[in-house]
């Protein structure tokens, strides 16, 4: 199986680092903060080490932005940037 999700960042840049489908990604963890930082190269020394008890370490950790809005409107903003081009004093 191919690692997926957070493991001990192998090039010991960073706490942690996202793997997809096997490959290192730019996803990484310093002090529980996550940050963009592309890996060095595709090619790592030594074994992945997976984070024990991370509840985020699996693909069930995304979802769309949207989701939690049961009635998403995806015209709304649309709507509240007009509302607010309309409400601009005329000149």
């Amino acid at each position: 199986m191919e690692a997926e999700g957070w493991y001990f960042d192998p090039y010991g840049v960073h706490d942690a680092r996202w793997f997809s489908g096997g490959q290192p990604t730019g996803l990484v963890r310093d002090v529980g903060s996550e940050s963009h930082d592309d890996p060095p190269s595709p090619i790592f020394a030594g074994s992945l080490i997976p984070i024990e008890g991370d509840e985020s370490a699996g693909p069930d950790d995304t979802r769309r932005a949207d989701s939690a809005d049961e009635n998403y409107d995806a015209r709304a903003g649309a709507r509240a940037a007009w509302d607010e081009f309309l409400r601009l004093p005329k000149k």
